[in-house]
């Protein structure tokens, strides 16, 4: 599994700044996993850690093919001029 399919679903501008894009799904799922942490320190979560936790891992996998997507298309476009 390459995850082009994923970058395929992607809207057109999410692919035309995919760095950008890229960071803010690291962003993103930084701040869910503190959001977690936060609620399981504070015993106040109830089940919401154990939802937003696979967010946070879909939003750092989204950044990963994000980021493959933006290294394969930089070097493309390198090879051409």
């Amino acid at each position: 599994m390459n995850g082009d399919w994923l970058i395929r679903r992607l809207p057109s501008w999410a692919r035309e700044h995919a760095q950008l894009c890229a960071w803010i799904h690291f962003l993103s799922g930084v701040w869910l996993l503190a959001l977690s942490a936060i609620l399981l320190g504070y015993q106040r979560g109830g089940w919401w850690p154990a939802v937003l936790t696979p967010v946070a891992l879909i939003h750092f996998w989204r950044m990963f093919a994000l980021q493959r997507y933006a290294g394969s298309t930089h070097r493309l476009g390198s090879e051409r001029s």
